[in-house]
């Protein structure tokens, strides 16, 4: 299938536009290196101007309240339709392993996240036959397991991933609260996410896969990581991360709002890496792997 992503890029436009009377910015306010003119107007890949995506007043935060709740201005199906460059659906694993899916087609401000190499997802444990189909045709080369030790041992994976990719273990603690507490303390566990970082900065490792139980809340914080390392917006990120309700999973939004504060007060995704020493080479491999431009 071609993976052109022209009608992908015009289907993001009018996402954004909201009809050309909203000011949501779908394309990305995150790190990507693409440039933003001084009236907020997107600059895409050929220096052009693309379609007004002012962050406004919210600097990027999604704010409509939902009890008590904050809901992201692009929702989880408009999120479907842009990603369905990678074809019908972003789940896997036939419905086997609740809530894993591929971050593959979402949409940044130099093109989008390439299909087929990083995905997310929660335990394995219950893949059976056909999960272990699923995953020897995603190809998958590495499992990063953000689970504790005691969660591995309890529910461990199936012996067809072992045989197939290597196992890294990047444990965060587990967020019982689910409060902004939790989620910030699974970003600062330093070792944890430099050990996810040595996989994603490796060609070699492709495609990859990270889970942790429920592949919501760890999961969560790191792709939010990923995510706004490549440039997707807070918008993008906060929908993508929504996702989860359709696996029939809650979600703690406000949580991943204050980890993306969290990463904004350390200078972003890139300077908070880097200050706890993943190398620029590790960054630079993480986005040749996973960024696909827009094609003209």
């Amino acid at each position: 299938m071609s993976m052109t992503h022209a009608p992908c890029f015009c289907l993001l436009w009018a996402l954004s536009c909201g009809g050309c009377g909203a000011s949501t910015n779908l394309l990305g306010d995150g790190e990507s290196g693409v440039p933003v003119a001084s009236d907020g107007a997107t600059k895409v890949a050929d220096g052009s101007a693309g379609s007004p995506t002012s962050l406004g007043a919210s600097g990027g935060r999604a704010s409509s309240a939902v009890g008590g709740q904050l809901s992201p201005p692009v929702s989880p199906e408009q999120l479907d339709a842009a990603t369905a460059v990678c074809g019908a659906t972003s789940w896997i694993f036939s419905g086997l392993v609740p809530n894993s899916r591929s971050l593959g087609g979402v949409p940044l401000p130099s093109g989008s996240v390439t299909c087929g190499r990083i995905y997310r997802g929660s335990q394995l444990a219950n893949l059976g036959a056909d999960g272990c189909g699923d995953f020897a045709a995603l190809g998958i080369k590495s499992v990063i397991d953000l689970r504790t030790a005691a969660e591995a041992a309890l529910t461990p994976s199936p012996e067809c991933t072992f045989k197939q990719a290597q196992y890294v273990s990047a444990p965060m603690p587990i967020p019982y609260n689910l409060s902004p507490a939790n989620y910030i303390a699974d970003l600062h566990t330093n070792a944890s996410v430099l050990a996810a970082f040595a996989v994603l900065g490796e060609v070699a490792s492709y495609p990859v896969l990270f889970h942790c139980t429920y592949g919501r809340d760890r999961s969560g914080v790191l792709a939010a990581l990923i995510l706004r390392l490549l440039g997707a917006s807070r918008e993008v990120v906060m929908a993508e991360y929504m996702r989860t309700q359709q696996s029939g999973f809650g979600s703690a939004p406000m949580s991943l709002q204050a980890t993306l504060d969290e990463i904004e007060r350390l200078g972003g995704a890139e300077a908070f890496l880097l200050s706890i020493g993943v190398p620029a080479k590790a960054i630079a491999v993480l986005r040749a792997q996973s960024v696909t431009p827009v094609v003209p």
